[in-house]
């Protein structure tokens, strides 16, 4: 994933090369190109853009709780695409994707999103039974990338910023 900030006026052009690192003819060749003018930048951005902490004491393994955050679409072009997921994670860190994430829900989301536009969600979600220990929530929205934001696919996470609390 890669985000690339342009603060002046120009005309640029961005690559964007897939299959790096790869052996045989996908290593050696470029053979999944993109090459988009620039000179108006205009891309969707999806991004969780609030997410609440847990603050619920006293939670036990097995217990519901309420997962409640907002995506807003922080690009200057619509989605495009009207219907995308979510993923909600529970993990012992704030980082999506490394091998302690628990999936708890995976939210549909349908409608297209305008520049600035923004939904909420409020999730009920289930804690694992017997898997006690500290925790952070995480959401990554557009999870499957049904929604093409160019360069900017690498700001749709975000993590609760203190862990909370499970009990047996």
């Amino acid at each position: 994933n890669a985000e690339l900030q342009i603060g002046s006026t120009g005309d640029y052009v961005a690559l964007i090369r897939g299959n790096i690192g790869s052996t045989g003819m996908n290593g050696d060749y470029v053979l999944d190109v993109r090459t988009l003018p620039t000179t108006n930048v205009n891309f969707p951005n999806l991004r969780v853009t609030s997410l609440d902490d847990i603050a619920t004491p006293g939670l036990r393994t097995g217990d519901p709780l309420t997962v409640h955050y907002e995506v807003t679409n922080a690009g200057s072009l619509g989605t495009g695409a009207g219907n995308w997921v979510d993923r909600i994670v529970l993990s012992v860190n704030d980082l999506y994707g490394d091998s302690d994430d628990l999936q708890l829900a995976v939210v549909p989301h349908a409608g297209a999103l305008a520049p600035a536009g923004s939904y909420t969600v409020n999730q009920p979600v289930m804690l694992p039974d017997g898997l006690p220990g500290n925790f952070h929530i995480i959401v990554y929205t557009d999870s499957a990338n049904a929604v093409d934001e160019i360069l900017q696919e690498g700001d749709n996470t975000l993590a609760t910023s203190v862990p909370f609390s499970v009990q047996l």
